[in-house]
């Protein structure tokens, strides 16, 4: 006996009691796949599509942003003396940066030595 595509090779008898099959409506397929968000199976046209929306759309956000802006407090300043390197431990932590810059080609941005030069300040105190 060959197997027919898609067809089982052992049937059951027809007067066998068959489960219900629950069958998507028409509005649960809609919920399911929105035209918003292709699946791959939807092919590349679709996506295409999406990707060309999206660029086209782009300039859109500064007039209407995707959520309202948020302000957030500007934390306060640390006072230095307060800072876990002291002593031998700043030494350390300013040889880690310039480790740091020499790895990166010599080249400090403003932020490593603002640090760098704290720690000098206080590797003088103990």
């Amino acid at each position: 006996m060959t197997p027919i595509a898609g067809r089982p090779i052992i049937s059951a008898p027809a007067d066998y009691p068959r489960p219900a099959v629950a069958r998507p409506t028409p509005a649960g397929l809609a919920s399911v796949a929105s035209p918003r968000s292709p699946t791959p199976a939807a092919g590349g046209a679709a996506l295409g599509e999406l990707l060309e929306r999206g660029i086209r759309t782009l300039g859109t956000l500064p007039k209407t942003p995707l959520s309202s802006p948020v302000l957030l407090e500007e934390p306060a300043p640390v006072p230095i003396d307060v800072l876990l390197y002291r002593g031998r431990a700043a030494i350390e932590r300013a040889r880690e940066i310039r480790d740091a810059i020499q790895r990166g080609g010599g080249i400090a941005d403003e932020a490593s030595l603002g640090e760098l030069y704290d720690l000098l300040d206080l590797a003088l105190t103990e």
